[in-house]
């Protein structure tokens, strides 16, 4: 297995002086592989410290800035976060669910009332941190690592025809893209402005090789490449906001989806612009050779059926793309889960175990488990530790109590 992960990187090497950073069309390297999904260290000799075995354990909180959020349930979000012992949170934002009233405005006055913010690049916005701010506050003050993760543009900044996660949600109409990336920078802005001293790393954008995400109508801004103009369009402006307020500002991303089993991928967005996961001038490939700076800590995505999906998605990472390019780095597993809920085909217990041994697989990387609760439906069987608002947050009778073992050490 590891002759062979050596011929594809020696094809690799020889195939690099052919191909373009993204082209659209099949390149050299354009069928899926297994190859690198192999069951060994992905340190090398002389590896960076990546994450202190108390603080690999890591929790993701996703839609943290929902409108509908009470005092009483943010102080019970909280308060379970807090009670798992994880020493590092990601609080998953939706652009889009912040605009108020709902569906969103595209333009308020500052005179209009206390949510009307302001920046630098556009006009003013109505945007409700009111939940937000609890979190982060409660959060903070209990010494936690408090991460946020924005995505999801509301109608009015991108075109498209809804905001979610469908992939015509995802679109960026070519007559809204000054629109998008003025916005998109005022948001990270008003963000860094809030939050600066409170908030410990930034993730730009969620999974920005599917559809619902990111969805380009045209790829001009980035010079006909599509990994370009995810740059183009969502990194650099949002960086830019960000750093503005906070010059040494931790970002962290990109937020790659990677499949199960953690091979190789080609994934499309909506309007048919596609690439693959790995190989050269890819997703992994072009971000770290061509704008690595802005990846100090490299971030994916996995929900495998078993613990190894992410365990090889990361190994993947570290061997076919960071270890030849020379560019090592922290590697975050952002979110992780396994299949889909816990009812079928996996009980609670299923998941404990999994979760259990993927990190006893991961010697010095962070992973944060996704998510603390099933969210806002009606469902008994989401991924989360907790039940959803529908439950009044309950916690699982086995999940939850199996999480905290983990982190526990026990």
């Amino acid at each position: 297995m590891r002759t062979y992960v050596t011929m594809i990187l020696c094809f690799m090497v020889l195939f690099s002086v052919a191909t373009g950073i993204g082209q659209e069309g099949p390149n050299l390297w354009n069928e899926p592989t297994n190859a690198g999904n192999h069951q060994a260290t992905w340190q090398g000799p002389g590896a960076i410290d990546f994450a202190t075995t108390s603080s690999k354990y890591a929790l993701v909180l996703e839609g943290a800035n929902w409108n509908g959020l009470t005092a009483h349930d943010t102080q019970t979000l909280a308060n379970e976060i807090i009670g798992t012992g994880v020493k590092w949170v990601m609080l998953s934002i939706e652009w889009g669910l912040y605009s108020e009233p709902y569906p969103p405005t595209a333009t308020c006055q500052p005179s209009q009332g206390p949510h009307c913010y302001c920046g630098p690049k556009a006009a003013c916005h109505n945007y409700n941190f009111t939940a937000l701010d609890q979190l982060v506050n409660a959060l903070n003050g209990a010494g936690i690592q408090v991460g946020i993760r924005l995505f999801m543009h509301p109608t009015w900044a991108g075109g498209q025809t809804c905001s979610g996660f469908s992939p015509p949600c995802g679109a960026i109409l070519s007559a809204y893209m000054n629109t998008f990336t003025n916005n998109l920078y005022d948001l990270a802005y008003n963000l860094a402005t809030r939050y600066k001293g409170k908030v410990a790393f930034w993730a730009i954008w969620n999974e920005p090789n599917l559809a619902y995400a990111f969805s380009p109508q045209d790829l001009n801004a980035g010079g006909g490449y599509l990994i370009n103009e995810y740059m183009e369009l969502i990194q650099f402006p949002a960086h830019a906001g960000l750093t503005a307020v906070i010059p040494g500002a931790l970002t962290v991303g990109p937020e790659l989806y990677t499949p199960n089993g953690g091979g190789n991928v080609k994934t499309c967005d909506y309007y048919g612009h596609c690439g693959w996961l790995y190989g050269f001038g890819w997703w992994e490939d072009a971000l770290l050779r061509y704008y690595d700076t802005n990846f100090p800590t490299f971030t994916i995505h996995n929900y495998s059926d078993t613990n190894t999906g992410s365990y090889n998605a990361i190994a993947n990472t570290w061997n076919l793309v960071m270890v030849p390019l020379g560019k090592q780095r922290q590697i975050w597993l952002t979110d992780f889960n396994f299949k889909s809920g816990t009812c079928y085909p996996y009980g609670e217990q299923d998941i404990v175990n999994y979760t259990r041994s993927l990190y006893n697989l991961m010697a010095n990387e962070r992973a944060f488990y996704f998510s603390l609760t099933d969210g806002f439906s009606n469902d008994l069987c989401g991924d989360g530790l907790v039940h959803s608002l529908a439950y009044g947050w309950a916690v699982k009778s086995t999940l939850y109590p199996g999480f905290q073992s983990i982190v526990s050490g026990h």
